[in-house]
C-alpha cells in the first residue's frame, strides 16, 4: 500500500488533529487519515511525485521518506517542519495502531504531535524515527538498535539511546546495536529491558552519559567503546 503524496497540515488541520487526539474517538485512525487527505486542511504540491510505501518499522519509514525529505529530496526544506510530521502521524496512524484504532495504543500526545519547545522531538513516533535514520543514513545497519522496531513500539533501547542527542546521533547507537540487536532475528534481543546490569538504561545513564563528561567518545569507534565497557556488558558483546 502507498500514501499517494506527502502533504503537511495547515494551521487549521493541525489544530483539528490535536483536538482529535484529545477526544480519542473509537475510530480515531479512520478520522485522522480522512483529515490528512482533505485539501482544506493540508498544504500539498500535487505536481511533485512524492508517493511512498507505507512503512511498518522505523527503518522502513526512514528509507521510504529519505528520497522525498532527505537532503536531496524535493521536500527537503520541510524535514524539520512540525506541520509535516503531524500530518505524517495522522496519515499513518491507522496503519500503526490498527483499524479501528484502539485508544489505549495512542499514548501521550507527544508521540503524535511535535512540540519544538518541549525538546522531545525523539518521542514523536515518526519524526524521531526519521531523524534517527538521518543521523546514520551512511550506514543504517550500524544503528539497527534504534531503527529495527515497529513504528508504534519503539521500546526501551530507543527510549534510552535517543533521549540524549549525543548518544542517538553518534557512535553510541552502533555500540547499542552490537550489544542489544540480534541480527539473526532482526529484532532487539530478548530480555533487554529494565534498569539492571547490562541494560540499555545502564549503558546510557550510568555509563555513556558519564563518559561524555570526560572523554570525547564520539571520536572513538564502537569497538573501542566496547573494549572499555564494564564487565556487566560482557555477556552481550559480539
Amino acid at each position: 500500500m502507498m500514501i499517494p503524496e506527502v502533504r503537511k497540515f495547515n494551521d487549521l488541520g493541525n489544530s483539528m488533529f490535536i483536538e482529535l487526539l484529545a477526544e480519542r474517538p473509537a475510530d480515531i485512525g479512520v478520522r485522522a487519515s480522512l483529515l490528512a487527505a482533505k485539501d482544506e486542511y493540508t498544504i500539498h504540491q500535487p505536481e511533485l511525485n512524492t508517493s511512498f510505501l507505507i512503512p511498518s518499522t522505523r527503518l522502513q519509514l526512514g528509507t521510504n521518506l529519505w528520497p522525498i525529505i532527505g537532503p536531496k529530496g524535493p521536500l527537503s526544506a520541510l524535514a524539520a517542519d512540525p506541520l509535516l510530521w503531524n500530518w505524517v502521524a495522522a496519515a499513518l496512524m491507522i496503519h500503526v495502531v490498527g483499524n479501528p484504532a484502539v485508544k489505549k495504543l495512542i499514548g501521550a500526545q507527544e508521540r503524535w504531535v511535535v512540540n519544538p519547545a518541549a525538546r522531545k522531538f525523539y518521542r514523536h513516533l515518526f519524526a524521531g524515527a526519521f531523524f534517527a535514520y538521518k543521523a546514520h543514513s551512511d550506514n543504517p545497519a550500524r544503528a539497527m538498535s534504534v531503527l529495527c522496531q515497529p513504528i508504534g513500539q519503539p521500546g526501551e533501547v530507543v527510549a534510552q539511546i535517543m533521549a540524549t542527542e549525543e548518544l542517538g546521533f553518534s557512535v553510541a547507537a552502533e555500540v547499542a546495536t552490537l550489544l542489544f540487536f540480534d541480527a539473526a532475528t532482526g529484532k532487539i534481543k530478548k530480555g533487554v529491558s529494565g534498569s539492571g546490569p547490562g541494560s540499555p538504561r545502564r549503558l546510557s545513564a550510568d555509563y555513556l552519559n558519564q563518559l561524555k563528561l570526560t572523554v570525547d567518545f564520539k571520536g572513538m569507534t564502537a569497538k573501542d567503546i566496547l573494549a572499555i565497557l564494564p564487565s556487566e556488558f560482557d555477556h552481550l558483546k559480539p
